[in-house]
């Protein structure tokens, strides 16, 4: 079979080089265009902010986690005018008996603000997997809501969580929230990653914007648990006007079981679902530890206190001699994550996931290092038990770092015809120093190759049988030809390549939609980079987490489109666009994540990668070799 390259070749040829510049220093920096509008809080008068109609109605509901293994729930809501029933009633789907239990309730005052009456109580022993209905409320302003718990912890226990960050009550917030709400596979929780109403950009942190967020969020909050992290919109320490007690307004309306996992602040905890295993970490609470000699003291040595979170530091004194002693001073924060890693069970919960507010990696201007620190004390720890993925906020944008051969076909060729054409079956090769993709038409086979930033095109000269395959591979750089012999043994785990090790089939599927080309996922450390040593290059480790950033929420501080150039190696995609994410737990071996740019249409993703979990599937051992 004769194969003309000039008409296949020349459509894909412009596409392909534009794809090489863009990722031949690091991955891929959107050219997307966005609007670029002002990011403005909605009107006070509007719908999404609307007070429930009735005498001292229950608004602002939400739930959380309320245990550690996902057989409870918080309830949350505020009534206006005075106290009302602390009560809950509950009761499972096609059940008509109703329980019932019993919260408290708080209030606070901030400057010149008081709130309405916070109601927090906790259902307990629910049953897995099963649809509740419950009311809060009396009399004619009762509220009906549900939700469904998650299935029995277990490895293979499919699951679909949502992300959110940054989002803030703008139009874009509304946009965000509403595309998320109907994303066909919106998630079943939603994991929220700090900075919530942006009450603190107002005069005096203007917490009537705390209720109007809470009203907001209502409609999704109110039907499926948020994990709730904070944020440096939720400190809220302003002591020129009296408010000294970091983070008041959201440990007074935001309730989370953190002594279910042994923590002794609100600010850090656990909790497991499904097969998942969620750290929420704090950003803004101390979280280091020190160690210095000091000379002997004469005087007794005080507590030290953290000035953000007012949390109590330990200290440990070691005589070391007649003159010196070892001060060694231990966070809170601290001592519970150096405990928490080693209890995860991965054959129970194989995901291990963090969550927290600034990010580690981040190649945009804005909040450039600034989670340096907490970088140097927790990243050695994220490698040492193979956390699979860190999501973080704070920066108003989308990035994701390393993860080989995750482009698209449309990123490549921008030829939409060619995806109607034949069904596709998708294959990753693990070869001696490439992670390319193959894709295996019933004509033609097309390989594309990442190996000393040069591209391969190849187009089958003859499929001689169901398992073998000659074709040429072209290089469009420098425009020679070559030509490979493959024996493909279909739905099968491994196929010999002439110039490869092994092809490992790890999807077949037919579409005509836009196709992800799956492969052996780069990740990457720099554990040994401490600020000052200047050993500043992230090296490639398996062992490592993929890091998200996802604080793109829709806030009135609007995007963020500064970055640094050229894209750092480690980044694999950024783009500055309001959206949200989808994380959908497959088993215990993979994971699927899309981003979702408000743009776009509800179930169109603008990033996509395959998860490989660190526990189950680690591929190959960590490398030590630079980027």
């Amino acid at each position: 079979m004769e194969v003309r390259w000039d008409s296949f070749a020349g459509m894909a040829l412009v596409g392909l080089i534009l794809g090489f510049a863009e990722i031949a220093n690091g991955g891929i920096t959107s050219s997307y265009v966005r609007n670029d509008d002002l990011s403005l809080d909605m009107p006070l008068d509007s719908d999404v902010f609307r007070v429930p109609p009735g005498y001292n109605a229950p608004q602002q509901v939400h739930i959380t986690q309320g245990d550690h293994e996902g057989k409870g729930v918080i309830v949350s809501w505020v009534t206006p005018d005075e106290p009302g029933s602390t009560t809950v009633l509950y009761w499972a789907e096609n059940s008509e008996l109703k329980n019932s239990a019993d919260g408290f309730i708080l209030k606070y005052r901030y400057f010149n603000y008081t709130s309405g009456y916070i109601h927090h109580c906790t259902i307990k022993d629910l049953e897995f997997d099963t649809k509740y209905y419950y009311e809060v409320g009396i009399g004619n302003t009762t509220r009906q809501f549900w939700f469904i718990t998650p299935p029995r912890p277990g490895p293979d226990v499919p699951y679909t969580f949502g992300l959110i960050g940054d989002l803030g009550q703008t139009h874009d917030s509304n946009r965000t929230v509403t595309h998320y709400e109907l994303n066909p596979t919106k998630g079943q929780t939603l994991l929220f990653v700090g900075d919530l109403s942006y009450a603190d950009d107002y005069p005096f942190h203007d917490n009537s914007r705390w209720d109007t967020w809470g009203r907001f969020t209502e409609r999704s909050a109110a039907y499926q648990p948020w994990i709730w992290t904070a944020g440096n919109h939720e400190i809220d320490f302003v002591p020129e006007i009296g408010e000294r007690k970091p983070f008041k307004p959201y440990t007074h309306r935001y309730h989370v079981p953190y002594r279910a996992s042994g923590s002794t602040s609100p600010m850090w905890y656990s909790i497991k679902r499904a097969s998942a295993y969620i750290i929420v970490l704090s950003s803004y609470s101390a979280y280091g530890r020190i160690g210095e000699e000091v000379p002997s003291m004469s005087k007794p040595i005080e507590l030290l206190w953290s000035i953000i979170s007012g949390h109590e530091m330990t200290i440990e004194l070691f005589l070391l001699d007649i003159t010196a002693i070892m001060l060694r001073k231990y966070t809170p924060q601290y001592k519970w994550l150096e405990k928490e890693l080693p209890k995860v069970n991965r054959t129970e919960t194989p995901w291990l996931i963090v969550l927290m507010h600034c990010p580690m990696y981040n190649s945009y201007a804005h909040h450039y290092m600034e989670g340096e620190t907490m970088r140097v004390m927790y990243e050695p720890w994220f490698v040492e038990f193979k956390v699979d993925v860190v999501f973080a906020g704070h920066v108003h944008a989308y990035e994701r770092s390393v993860s080989a051969c995750t482009f698209s076909i449309y990123d490549i060729f921008s030829v939409d015809s060619f995806l109607n054409w034949y069904p596709i079956i998708v294959y990753a090769l693990l070869a001696d120093s490439m992670n390319p993709c193959h894709l295996k038409t019933n004509h033609s086979l097309v390989k594309f190759s990442y190996m000393k930033n040069l591209f391969y095109m190849a187009h089958a000269l003859d499929v001689t049988s169901a398992t073998s395959v000659n074709f040429a591979a072209r290089d469009i750089i420098s425009l020679t030809t070559e030509s490979y012999t493959g024996i493909v043994l279909f739905r099968k785990a491994l196929s010999q390549w002439k110039r490869g090790k092994c092809i490992e089939l790890l999807h077949v599927y037919y579409t005509r939609q836009r196709l992800n080309c799956f492969a052996l996922q780069e990740r990457i450390s720099n554990v040994a980079y401490n600020i000052v040593n200047g050993l500043c290059t992230p090296i490639r480790d398996q062992s490592a987490p993929i890091y998200i950033t996802i604080g793109d929420g829709g806030n009135l501080e609007g995007l963020v489109t500064s970055m640094t150039e050229p894209q750092p190696s480690y980044s694999a995609f950024r783009e500055p666009s309001f959206g949200h994410g989808i994380l959908d737990i497959k088993n215990r071996t993979h994971a699927y994540f899309g981003w979702h740019r408000n743009q776009d249409g509800y179930a169109v993703e603008a990033d996509s990668v395959w998860l490989h979990n660190r526990f189950w599937n680690p591929l190959r051992a960590s490398s030590v070799a630079a980027l």
